[in-house]
């Protein structure tokens, strides 16, 4: 794979998915506005066609990037909340999402949009299933670290299906330009045992 292809495309997406927050807000509910997951279409994308190392190495960048983007409240001993970046959850979470995708590639028809955003949307679920999973133990007691302040599993699965439907359906859109720049990402795709994923 192209790395400065991925470098660029994960700029410009990252760009517009902090830069453009207020405008793709979508509140429907009391839970917070929904908004599409750019990060996560890339990485479908990438996972849906580059070997598994390089999914996975992709996957790992982009959560970290996905983690250093977002602060979290935690709550210490009696003070007020504390905001911090949490290294990990998102990075976990996009490399169990990859997987996702690596495990129904081989089923999954690539040049079709609709196929397309349904795989982002089952990756999505997995994706933060995990993350929702990992910041839901972090606020057990018999564990070391701090909580999240007012954190809520069930409004935090609400709000991730909104954000969901929301991104398979960017995903939709995304399709076509991600499909014809797939000469400039220069995927190698191991066809038989002879050859050796990179």
């Amino acid at each position: 794979m192209n790395w400065l292809t991925f470098a660029i495309a994960t700029y410009l997406l990252l760009l517009l998915q902090v830069g453009l927050r207020g405008l793709f807000d979508f509140n429907v509910t009391a839970i917070e506005g929904a908004e599409p997951n750019l990060l996560l279409i890339l990485m479908v994308f990438i996972a849906m066609v580059a070997p598994l190392h390089t999914s996975l190495w992709a996957a790992l960048i982009l959560g970290l990037l996905a983690d250093l983007e977002q602060r979290q409240a935690l709550v210490v001993a009696g003070d007020e909340p504390m905001h911090a970046v949490l290294v990990g959850p998102w990075a976990l979470a996009f490399i169990a999402a990859a997987y996702v995708v690596l495990q129904m590639r081989g089923v999954v028809y690539r040049n079709s949009p609709l196929a397309f955003a349904l795989t982002v949307f089952i990756a999505g679920m997995g994706l933060y299933l995990v993350h929702t999973a990992i910041l839901s133990i972090r606020g057990l007691p018999f564990l070391p670290g701090e909580a999240v302040a007012g954190w809520s599993a069930t409004q935090e699965l609400i709000g991730a299906f909104l954000n969901l439907v929301y991104s398979a359906l960017i995903a939709l859109l995304l399709h076509l330009p991600l499909r014809s720049s797939e000469r400039l990402w220069r995927f190698r795709i191991p066809t038989g045992p002879a050859r050796r994923a990179v």
